[in-house]
Parts: structure tokens; C-alpha cells; sequence
């Protein structure tokens, strides 16, 4: 989406190279799956890549069938496959390609494996090729997963692991008769659980985490709250806001509603919020009440909320509250030892496979991305002070080790969680790269009006 608004709103000659492999150009991992059973976690209404056009996927989607048989407003509050949504970057990509009267917009296969930042950028790609750029943006989403601690590491060689959840390969190479345990409970547990059942899926899917089940799903139809943010007054401070909104949650539950209309109508402040905060309690926030918000924050289609929970009571999902303690491989299979959370008791179960669902690895000095990994490495990239992303200023320029700022390296998206918090879903991805084009642009010709 940044190219999409470099190569629409410029009339400035640009050259752009988008280096890109591994998953469709523009759908990337999220988006570039086959199965019609992964779905948006956000209602179709809100989806829209460009900001200034809000009905634009809605509209797209409207044209295609059997999504024409459905009423545009009944359409907005659907939950489409997701893979409907990587056709619809995949349209506005197309876009850009078809208009490229006075632009260069080059896509490459390949991988970047090291940046040189001498005059100007070289990007040196896997292959060996090499691309000079005055400007370079680092949009390199989410890492794969850490792996657990556990008592003997070497079972993470197995072929029987998947530390990357995102590959379909994790579910779609099961033996079906064979149980699985899935590391995590998050939304990424339930589109694995999904693509289990797509395969037929026989066996006992065992889900284990520190939380147990704590999913929520989409309730409320839209409901809009706005009594919560009339309250909110400065100085903000994480006590007076977290006390704000258990009073406010007290209130809709008096009346039998739930949290999440709350939720909703802070979600636009968050930013702005995290940005006041100071660090003390960024800390506080993230050791008692990040699972709580990503809780609240992440929910399930309705009805995907109700399958999970039938599996359940069917014994087909067992959630399991507890700590992997080991992992060890047999010929009679995997077996799991964990602690009970509740009963602080040794268990074991046996599986066929396991599928490391914990969430993105967040501290890049632990990347497993030869690209990052080398720049940090180097020098030219550094965690932020909280260790969720890169180290940045306002504009989402790279500030390196030694402290100073690089005019021409930017990131956006998940790298920037430590300065925005919030910076991972569509809402603010593509304000982010209106925002981070504009800046391109302005640079640009500055640099032009000076030569």
C-alpha cells in the first residue's frame, strides 16, 4: 500500500522495486491463503485499504458473486474469507501496474539479505542481485514464532514441529488419525484448529497456554459507545484510564452487555494514548494488562466463536491450562509434559505432531531473518526500549545504534508496536502508509528543489 500511494499521488518520476517471495505479491502470508475457511476478524465495513475511500473494498466485493446476492449494508458486517482479501490487494496492485505512464513499478522474487548504506542504499538480495535506492522501506510484517523454553531443545529440529504457523504445510501434512498439540490460544490457534478440520482431522486437537480459553467473539452488531471517551481527561495516566473503563464495563454489564462495544470506542485513541504514556507504565501495561486487552481487542466471527466451543464440549479441542515443561520424541510418538496452572501438577499427553502458535517474536535482536538479523547486527537497526519492534522516531525513521537517525531508511506496520502499540491491523496499517508515502514524497522533492 505504501507503492499504491507513491505511484498514485506523485507526479514526481519514481522507481520503485518491490523485492517480495515466499507468498503472493500484495497478499502475503495473511491474505495469500487457498482455504475459503480463514475469515476476516473484522467486518468487511472496515476493511478498506485507503482511507479516504471506506466503502472501496465493500464496493469491490459487491461486484463479485455470490456476494452480489447480499445487500451492501448486510455485506458491510459479514465476515468474508480472507483470501477474498488478498484478491482485492491483488486488484489494486494490478492498478499500479496498469499505470505506470510516467513511474517504474519493478516487483523481484527473491529475498533481501543485507542493506550497505554508504551514499546511497544497496540492497543485496539472496540471489546476488543488487538494488540501489535512495529510499528504502522496510515493510517485513510479523517473525515467526519464538520457540518455548523447554528442558531439551533439540526436539525443534523435528520435522514434527512447525514453528511457523502461517505455513499451511503445519496442517495440511497431518496424519488425520494422529493427535496435535497447538503452543498458544490465541487467533492463530483457531485458524489452525480450522485447517485441521478442513483436512479431516481425526484425532484430539490438545491446545495448551499460560491462559487457558479466553476468546471472545463479536457481539453487539457495531454497537457504538461514546459515554467513555466524553470521561476521558488529561493527563492521561494508566491508572485513571484502566479505572475509567472497569466503571464503564460495570455499567454495560448491569444492563447485560459486554466489554467490547468499550474496546471499540477507544481502539481510534490507542495511539495516541500508548505515545503519552510514559515508559514506567508502558512496562505495567504490558506485565498486567496486556493479556487482558489482547483479549478483548481479538475476537471471532460469531459463528466460528460457536464451532470452537462445540469441538469442545465435544472433546475434539482440549484446552489445557498450563507451562510446556518438555517435549520428547519416540517411535510411539511426541510426548508432552506440562504444568497444570490450576493444580500445579506434572501431565502428559501424546501426539503426532506440534504447531508452535505463540505469536510473532517481537525482540528483533532474536530475529531469524537473515535481512534483520544482519542490520542488527551491523548496527543499522536497534529494539526499542521495550523490545517490540524497532527503534524509530515519529516519522518511522530507522534510528540506528549509534543513535543517529537514518533520513533513508523507514519501517511501518508491526515494527513500530513500540511507539504505537496498536500497529498491526488494517485501520492503522493503511493510515500508516498514506502517511509514510506523503513523506517519501516531501522528502523526495526537497531534495530535488535543493540539487
Amino acid at each position: 500500500m505504501t507503492a499504491y500511494h507513491l505511484l498514485k499521488n506523485t507526479v514526481t518520476p519514481l522507481n520503485i522495486t518491490l523485492i517480495n517471495s515466499g507468498y503472493g505479491v500484495a497478499k502475503g502470508i495473511a491474505y495469500g491463503t487457498g482455504s475459503e475457511k480463514f475469515l476476516l476478524n473484522v467486518p468487511a465495513a472496515k476493511m478498506s485499504a485507503i482511507p479516504s475511500q471506506p466503502d472501496q473494498f465493500v464496493n469491490w466485493l459487491h461486484q463479485k458473486h455470490p456476494f452480489n446476492l447480499v445487500d451492501k449494508v448486510i455485506l458491510g458486517k459479514m465476515f468474508v474469507p480472507r483470501r477474498e482479501y488478498g484478491n482485492y490487494l491483488q486488484s489494486l496492485c494490478d492498478e499500479i501496474n496498469q499505470d505506470s505512464s510516467h513511474h517504474t513499478f519493478t516487483i523481484i522474487d527473491d529475498f533481501a539479505d543485507d542493506l550497505i548504506t554508504d551514499s546511497i542504499n544497496t540492497v543485496v538480495c539472496k540471489s546476488g542481485k543488487k538494488i540501489q535506492a535512495d529510499i528504502v522501506v522496510l515493510a517485513t510484517g510479523n517473525e515467526t514464532p519464538g520457540n518455548p523454553p523447554i528442558e531439551d531443545e533439540s526436539f525443534y529440529n523435528s520435522p514434527s514441529y512447525f514453528n511457523n504457523p502461517w505455513n499451511e504445510d503445519s496442517f495440511r501434512t497431518i496424519d488425520p488419525a494422529k493427535n496435535v498439540l497447538i503452543v498458544g490460544n490465541g487467533l492463530t490457534m483457531v485458524d489452525t484448529v480450522l485447517g485441521l478440520h478442513e483436512q479431516r482431522c481425526t484425532g484430539t486437537i490438545y491446545s495448551l497456554s499460560p491462559h487457558g480459553f479466553n476468546i471472545l467473539p463479536h457481539r453487539h452488531a457495531g454497537l457504538v459507545y461514546t459515554k467513555l471517551l466524553e470521561e476521558i481527561e488529561e493527563p492521561l495516566t494508566l491508572n485513571s484510564l484502566f479505572t475509567l473503563f472497569n466503571k464503564h464495563v460495570r455499567i454495560l454489564r448491569h444492563f447485560g452487555l459486554s466489554a467490547e462495544p468499550i474496546v471499540d470506542s477507544v481502539r481510534p485513541l490507542v495511539q495516541e494514548i500508548w505515545k503519552k504514556m510514559k515508559i514506567e507504565e508502558r512496562r505495567r501495561f504490558l506485565t498486567h494488562i496486556r493479556h487482558l486487552w489482547g483479549v478483548a481487542r481479538h475476537r471471532l466471527p460469531l459463528h466460528i466463536y460457536d464451532f470452537m466451543q462445540n469441538l469442545r464440549l465435544q472433546n475434539k479441542l482440549i484446552v489445557q491450562k498450563g507451562k510446556l515443561l518438555s517435549i520428547k520424541e519416540s517411535s510411539d510418538g511426541i510426548m508432552i509434559t506440562y504444568l497444570d496452572v490450576k493444580t500445579q501438577s506434572k501431565n502428559n499427553i501424546t501426539v503426532g505432531r506440534v504447531i508452535n502458535c505463540t505469536g510473532p517474536s517481537l525482540d528483533i535482536s532474536k530475529s531469524r531473518n537473515p535481512f534483520i538479523k544482519n542490520l542488527v547486527e551491523k548496527g543499522i537497526l536497534c529494539p526499542d526500549d521495550l523490545h517490540l519492534g524497532i527503534n524509530t522516531d515519529l516519522n518511522g525513521n530507522i534510528i540506528q545504534r549509534n543513535g543517529t537517525v537514518n533520513r533513508s531508511l523507514y519501517t511501518l506496520g508491526g515494527n513500530l508496536r513500540g511507539l504505537l502499540w496498536e500497529s498491526t491491523a488494517v485501520p492503522e496499517l493503511r493510515v500508516q502508509a498514506v502517511n509514510l508515502a506523503g513523506l517519501i514524497v516531501q522528502q523526495l522533492q526537497s531534495t530535488l528543489a535543493i540539487s
